[in-house]
């Protein structure tokens, strides 16, 4: 039989009215989301159209009105959330530890319009240069914002060299593969090489992988062409997607991962 602790962890009489408080204002987001969703597909006219009492306010939630290549570009912005919902559910729910709490998504975001070949060069290099760079930049022991500038110059100058490898080998790297989130990348190799030191290559690399293991899921969904179509004809769904993120931010029980770990001590469990 489960008890609270399961949900709310070990003090969780005292976190239950807290989290009735989150999942009233989770429910009245999704209550509204649905009601927006609803009234639009109501009050749509002949053909999917709108109405003329669609109209007005409404009518601004209709991202379908806009030309096709913006809307090819806000649908992969509206799924943004859903990667940090996927993000987070692999996290607090699985277990699944990572390097920050958007990096995945940000990797994701600028694999985006390229294809794998020249986004697993160019990322590879740029993360080689990066932790060479900051291997030699540790022994000089300089402060962090300096260091951070230098890190940044010497992930450019990798990114550049990835693009000018794949030129000289007859095999030019997609020009969307060069954008890559160049910030981003910079703090994760900091954090990669910072935890490599503090606690040691396999914790360091384990994390690494979970990171690459979510950014590849989070660009599944990015890439999603029936769910980025879909938030287009409702960009009101993200209410929904917000409140389930809320819910989630209340969880602080058992981790899949921990419940494999430690299966040995609940069996023992009187």
């Amino acid at each position: 039989m489960l008890d609270s602790r399961w949900f709310f962890g070990p003090n969780g009489g005292r976190l239950v009215y807290e989290t009735r408080k989150v999942v009233g204002v989770a429910a009245a987001m999704f209550a509204l989301a649905a009601a927006l969703v609803a009234l639009r597909v109501l009050l749509a006219g002949p053909a999917g159209g709108q109405s003329p009492a669609a109209t007005g306010w409404l009518a601004v939630l209709d991202l379908t009105r806009l030309p096709a290549g913006e809307q090819e570009v806000l649908a992969v912005l509206l799924l943004l959330p859903a990667g940090a919902l996927l993000t987070a559910v692999v996290r607090n729910i699985i277990g699944v530890a990572t390097f920050g709490t958007f990096a995945p998504v940000l990797l994701a975001l600028s694999f985006v319009y390229s294809d794998a070949r020249s986004a697993a060069v160019v990322f590879g290099v740029v993360m080689l240069v990066g932790l060479v760079g900051r291997w030699l930049l540790g022994r000089l022991r300089l402060l962090m914002v300096p260091r951070l500038g230098v890190l940044l110059a010497l992930v450019v100058l990798g990114l550049a060299l990835a693009v000018s490898v794949l030129h000289q080998f007859g095999s030019p790297a997609d020009r969307y593969a060069i954008i890559l989130p160049l910030v981003a990348t910079t703090m994760l190799v900091e954090r990669f090489y910072v935890c490599w030191e503090e606690d040691g290559a396999r914790l360091a690399w384990s994390l690494m992988l979970g990171t690459l293991a979510v950014a590849a899921g989070c660009l599944g969904l990015l890439k999603s062409p029936v769910l980025g179509r879909l938030l287009v004809r409702f960009p009101e769904a993200l209410l929904a997607l917000a409140a389930a993120m809320l819910l989630l931010g209340r969880y602080s029980g058992y981790r899949l991962s921990e419940l494999v770990r430690f299966r040995d001590l609940r069996e023992l469990r009187p």
